[in-house]
């Protein structure tokens, strides 16, 4: 979009605070384009996902939504000619987005697999009992 764009993300941890790392974002992105003579816009519309959002069909609802609004704004007539739009998944740059049943499937594989790992390191463990403790 010629005026404001879309971010769509999605933390690991369920104490990722998504509205901190948008401020994070838009500073830094502003500082980037102020030296350009452009700035985002200043009414950000930054918002988390309802849990129900987070949803496989929901999510890939919402990254729909986004995609069309080149198309449904008049700047393309299908919102796969947009040439801006993409999906960056991290350690996955090149991951293509086309065919979108062979990106999703992998997209949700990637996700699983980085949500599993973060939970089997974040688990609190118990305490390791040594060899021979009286208690064995």
């Amino acid at each position: 979009m010629p005026d404001h764009a879309h971010i769509l993300w999605m933390g690991i941890s369920p104490d990722s605070d998504q509205l901190l790392a948008a401020r994070f974002l838009r500073k830094q992105w502003n500082a980037l384009l102020l030296p350009l003579g452009h700035q985002l816009q200043t009414q950000a519309h930054d918002r988390v996902l309802r849990h129900h959002e987070c949803r496989p069909d929901s999510f890939e609802d919402t990254v729909l939504y986004i995609r069309h609004n080149p198309q449904r704004a008049g700047l393309v007539n299908e919102w796969q000619h947009w040439l801006y739009g993409g999906a960056i998944v991290p350690g996955y740059p090149e991951l293509p987005i086309h065919p979108a049943c062979e990106f999703w499937g992998k997209f949700w594989k990637i996700h699983n697999r980085e949500v599993t790992r973060y939970y089997s390191i974040s688990e609190p463990r118990g305490p390791i009992e040594a060899e021979g403790s009286p208690d064995t």
